[in-house]
This record gives structure tokens, C-alpha cells and sequence, in this order.
């Protein structure tokens, strides 16, 4: 990981806990928990300005970065895959796509149409 959130270490310090912490910023306990702990992957603004404020402190008191071992751009970049997205030129459905939805409302107007009368 290479940027580390530094919660634990300054609550510590200042000898609150993260049920306190929730309760002063109104930030949910689990928020606070994945902060605390490091499992969250994205940071709300808001949250990083409440904590701040509340502890008094910096952002650079609660967030650090550490250079990643392997180089993960330039050369060595990684493409992120964007799950399951069709291509399409346009917004219609594809010949296929069509048939398969047509085929399905028959088969619903088969099976149910005794509820409808």
C-alpha cells in the first residue's frame, strides 16, 4: 500500500477511542473502524476535514506516503479492466439482445398470464 492512514497512531496519542471519535464527528463507527484499521481503499474529504478538526492536527499527521517497492506506471503501467461493459456505437439493443428480452416477456406472458384476468 502506499498510502498509509496514520488513525491508530494519533488517536493513541491522544487517548480517544473510535467509538468517541464517531460520536464527536458523526462519522460512522465502521468508517472509522476501516480507517482505523487500514481496509479502506477510498477516504471521504469530509471525513479527513472532521477528523482534523476535531484532533486538531494536520492532514500530513494522518496520512503518509511510502513509494510503492514495484513501479506501477510508465513502463510498467497496469490498465485497470473496467468489469463487464459492452460495446456498443449506439444505445440500442443489439439484434440479439432483443430477440433474448422478446423471448423472455413470452415466456413471462406464458407462465403468469393467469394473474393478469
Amino acid at each position: 500500500m502506499a498510502i498509509r492512514i496514520l488513525l491508530s497512531r494519533k488517536l493513541g496519542e491522544v487517548r480517544w477511542t473510535q467509538a468517541d471519535l464517531a460520536r464527536q464527528t458523526g462519522i460512522r463507527p465502521a468508517t472509522i473502524n476501516e480507517m482505523y484499521h487500514e481496509f479502506c481503499e477510498r477516504v471521504n474529504l469530509d471525513h479527513i476535514d472532521r477528523i482534523c478538526e476535531f484532533l486538531s492536527c494536520d492532514i500530513s499527521d494522518l496520512l503518509e506516503y511510502e513509494p510503492n517497492k514495484e513501479k506501477r506506471t510508465g513502463k510498467n503501467l497496469l490498465v485497470e479492466s473496467h468489469g463487464r461493459r459492452k460495446k456498443h456505437k449506439n444505445k440500442r439493443l443489439a439484434e440479439g439482445e432483443f430477440l433474448q428480452a422478446f423471448y423472455f416477456y413470452e415466456m413471462f406472458l406464458q407462465r403468469y398470464s393467469f394473474f393478469i384476468y
